[in-house]
């Protein structure tokens, strides 16, 4: 017998983590009757999008998408409970004066994350190896496990790098009997620190506090969430709109069911649910970057492209628009150059002598060569660093791009004639003379500021029209009967910004 349990997603409100079933519609997953009952309806009505099992022959979890353990900061009322109704049961739990407040508050992140968990229907990921952040809760995990809360379930998508752990069959009935799961476990978000709070940590690049749930972090040249740092009036006031765009945008996505198509494999499909929660990723300066990224797996800027066509929303198909030649077109048309072509990236001008030439690579892969090349080159901020890429070894650049299944790579191709990254840069510089500067000037993230502001003003002009979309960085996906206001409004709001219409792709 397999009991099948209804899933969810986490998201964001008001700064509070909270469980919200799905697909349904206009459920904010807050009183406990409506979320049993929408539950229960779930499984009558959609019994196929039920995706996670625990199968009661085996005793044990079939597999199952997981989730990190995070630093979630913990609501007061959570940890007073989890103290008075939990703690006492952890008797492995290390007590010595010199480990017990380490050990209790990993014990109670395990916990908040355990039941978050059971929540969305998956299991909880965490590591056991030494020197790695879940080192310090292998205790907490081992003594959850000693008290009958929590197993160890079988699987990883990570195989011998972490350990999967689900609520025990006794907590399981205990979380779908109360309303534990439902409560806030996750306080909400901090005010950031005074600006002079925020110029200290800065300077010691330490990471922003909870960033990695904010709708805009700011990231360091390491990768890494850091404070803002001294900002002007004017910065600040741009970025609290991009927040607040973030933050409507998340929360119109509670209001429609979004799905879509997971192929294994072994081509077996399963519908999942497409769990939206993003947010904008600025590096170093808020002028460089801002795009919008899934905060989890099973976000649609995560899976593959062909999932993404497979996306449904509210149960119709989507189309996916993109802008062609989407950095290079800006550029031309801030320097007042219209180009109308649809393919800017002139391949045919670059490799002349593979184009057409027997033996050569394709000219797709010629062209997905050059595409990369010349957008490497954009992102480079210096001329070296641009040879340097463009010329790389690691899958990405000059050896191995565009890998055909048969023949030479463009890599080698290029090779063969006596081309190197450095005459790469020089042929796309001399292809593009009106904007020949911007090579190697490390204008590619600006440009995607630029594009990141134009796709969230294209996001919320949907919801202001009653309407919904996502976004895959400069491409919307939206309901093919919405792909007319879809194309009205990327063409209006381009306009806008640059005073040119845009091609589309």
């Amino acid at each position: 017998m397999t009991t099948e349990y209804p899933h969810g997603c986490l998201r964001l409100y008001a700064g509070t983590l909270v469980f919200i079933p799905g697909p349904w519609p206009n459920l904010r997953g807050i009183a406990p009757p409506a979320v049993r009952d929408a539950a229960r309806r779930l499984r009558e009505q959609n019994p196929n999008a039920l995706r996670f099992h625990w199968n009661d022959e085996a005793g044990a979890w079939d597999e199952a998408m997981s989730i990190p353990v995070r630093g979630y900061p913990l609501a007061d009322e959570f940890v007073e409970r989890f103290d008075a109704d939990v703690l006492p049961l952890l008797t492995a739990l290390p007590d010595t004066p010199r480990t017990r407040d380490a050990a209790r508050a990993a014990a109670r992140l395990c916990w908040a994350t355990l039941m978050l968990a059971h929540a969305a229907g998956v299991v909880v990921s965490d590591s056991r190896t030494n020197g790695t952040p879940g080192a310090k809760r292998v205790k907490a995990w081992d003594a959850l496990v000693a008290a009958g809360l929590a197993e160890i379930c079988k699987g990883s998508e990570r195989s011998r790098l972490v350990t999967r752990y689900a609520p025990s069959a006794a907590l399981r009935t205990l979380l779908d009997d109360t309303d534990m799961t439902l409560r806030r476990i996750v306080s909400p978000k901090p005010t950031p620190p005074a600006s002079g709070d925020r110029r200290t940590l800065a300077r010691r690049g330490r990471p922003a506090p909870f960033a990695e749930f904010a709708p805009v972090i700011l990231r360091d040249k390491d990768r890494n969430p850091v404070t803002w740092g001294r900002q002007t009036a004017a910065t600040l006031k741009r970025v609290r709109a991009d927040e607040e765009q973030v933050l409507r945008l998340n929360e119109a996505a509670a209001d429609h069911a979004l799905g879509y198509t997971r192929t294994d494999e072994t081509g077996r499909a399963t519908r999942r649910q497409l769990l939206v929660n993003v947010q904008a990723i600025f590096n170093e300066t808020f002028d460089r970057g801002g795009r919008l990224y899934s905060l989890t797996p099973d976000g649609h800027t995560n899976i593959k492209q062909d999932w993404r066509k497979t996306i449904t929303i509210d149960g119709e198909e989507t189309v996916e628009l993109d802008y062609a030649s989407f950095h290079i077109r800006i550029l031309y048309h801030r320097a007042g150059i219209d180009r109308r072509a649809r393919d800017l990236y002139r391949t045919r001008r670059i490799l002349p002598e593979l184009c057409g030439a027997p033996d050569a690579p394709a000219f797709a892969d010629l062209r997905r060569a050059v595409k990369v090349w010349t957008n490497i080159a954009l992102n480079a901020r210096t001329e070296r660093s641009a040879v340097g890429a463009i010329g790389n070894d690691d899958g990405v650049g000059f050896n191995l791009v565009g890998n055909a299944k048969e023949g030479p790579t463009v890599g080698d191709a290029c090779r063969l004639y006596g081309m190197t990254a450095a005459d790469m840069l020089h042929r796309i510089r001399s292809a593009h003379r009106d904007i020949a500067d911007h090579f190697g000037s490390g204008v590619g993230l600006e440009l995607q500021c630029a594009d990141g502001a134009l796709i969230r003003d294209i996001l919320t002009a949907f919801l202001d029209r009653g309407s919904y979309a996502l976004s895959v960085h400069d491409s919307i996906i939206t309901k093919v009967g919405d792909a007319d206001l879809a194309r009205s409004l990327m063409v209006g709001k381009y306009r806008e910004r640059f005073d040119f219409d845009p091609v589309l792709g």
